[in-house]
């Protein structure tokens, strides 16, 4: 197959599959020593592919190299009801336990069903949890987490968020030092990491040639497979709702069509019945045979 031959059959072929696709092809210069076509740049009409550029020859192909706008979508940050359960402080959530009903009505106790037993521990817990540890609004950005991130990348995380604090509450110069050195060798190891992971991916993978493009995908974040769902609000009534409702458009735009003509065949000798019947049910008996017919839009 010559690419860059008009007259080539199997190239016009691949041109129109190209095309069927929404493909677009960008190299048209010479890339093989006879003078044709043969290495491709093949991308989607909406990717933005630019300077392409048919260098020198590596051995009979000629090297081309062009720049690819690839940008990762941003996180979308979101807002999420929490509690600060670092500042519990449990003798004083203790104490209060010990003065609510929960200890002091153990006779009462004893009367009440199932039902107000559980309701009444969850009245009481829930109100000494919002006094002692209240419900706070917190953003969270929401995406995945990367995979190479081990228990050393959140080790030294830890250590980084400890020596901020730390300076923060000093102002001391040499925590300052401290803080920006292992920030810089917080970096490095997310660095490593990072690099480690994905060459190490990218070497397994060899040999297929489809492994490398979903790695590619996850790695943009591109891949709907790899795409975390946000701030979705969808429960199960919501979903029973908009189930119904979809149900009864179609039987709202179905309403005034016509019933359809069925037609039957008798196993037995081969008759056929017409029937228009625009009701439940429809009995015709013969001999050893019983037509049973139910047909109602809507049911």
């Amino acid at each position: 197959m010559v690419i860059d031959d008009p007259g080539d059959w199997a190239a016009r072929q691949f041109h129109q599959l190209l095309e069927s696709f929404d493909y677009i092809q960008h190299v048209t210069t010479a890339t093989h020593t006879a003078g044709h076509t043969l290495d491709l740049v093949i991308s989607p009409r909406g990717d933005s592919v630019s300077d392409v550029t048919v260098g020198d020859l590596m051995s009979d192909h000629r090297l081309i190299t062009f720049k690819l706008d690839v940008k990762r979508p941003c996180l979308i940050t979101d807002w999420v009801s929490c509690r600060q359960w670092k500042k519990l402080s449990l003798p004083e959530f203790a104490d209060d336990l010990r003065v609510s009903q929960l200890v002091n009505m153990s006779v009462e106790l004893a009367d009440l069903s199932a039902d107000e037993l559980a309701d009444l521990y969850n009245s009481e817990v829930s109100n000494l949890f919002d006094k002692h540890c209240p419900i706070i609004r917190r953003r969270r950005k929401c995406g995945l987490l990367t995979p190479w991130f081990d228990a050393d990348c959140r080790a030294s995380r830890r250590r980084s968020r400890m020596l901020e604090r730390r300076y923060r509450r000093t102002q001391a110069d040499s925590d300052r030092l401290a803080w920006i050195l292992q920030v810089k060798v917080m970096r490095q190891l997310y660095e490593q990491k990072s690099q480690g992971y994905w060459q190490s991916l990218i070497a397994e993978n060899k040999g297929d040639a489809k492994k490398p493009w979903r790695t590619f995908d996850s790695i943009l974040r591109t891949s709907k497979r790899t795409m975390m769902s946000v701030g979705t609000t969808l429960t199960a009534d919501k979903f029973a709702s908009f189930f119904q409702q979809q149900v009864e458009n179609v039987r709202a735009a179905t309403a005034s069509t016509l019933l359809p003509i069925l037609r039957l065949y008798s196993l037995n000798r081969g008759r056929r019945y017409s029937v228009m019947k625009s009701g439940s049910l429809f009995v015709r008996r013969r001999t050893r045979q019983v037509h049973l017919i139910r047909y109602r839009l809507g049911s």
